[in-house]
């Protein structure tokens, strides 16, 4: 996973991008840095919304399908989708 130097994934909209090229085009004038999440036994990263109440899409092992699939729901009226690392406990 990818994101732009100096900003912040917990505040302002701030994304991690699946690959390279991917941040490339969506912030094409700033420094990348890699970004490395090790997933623990059992978790997974889950896609889903939490407006207008919390429900699960989808779940999945790789970074770079659970974020393809948030793009596929981002238009779904009234949704806020949410890439979260999730444990099945």
């Amino acid at each position: 996973m990818y994101l732009p130097v100096g900003k912040s994934i917990f505040k302002n909209g701030g994304r991690i991008y699946p690959d390279v090229a991917t941040i490339q085009a969506a912030h094409p004038d700033q420094e990348i840095a890699p970004f490395v999440v090790r997933l623990g036994d059992g978790e997974f990263f889950d896609v889903g919304t939490v407006h207008p109440r919390f429900s699960s899409w989808a779940r999945f092992v790789s970074y770079a399908d659970a974020y393809t699939a948030a793009e596929e729901f981002k238009n779904v009226q009234g949704a806020d989708v949410q890439i979260r690392i999730l444990f099945p406990t």
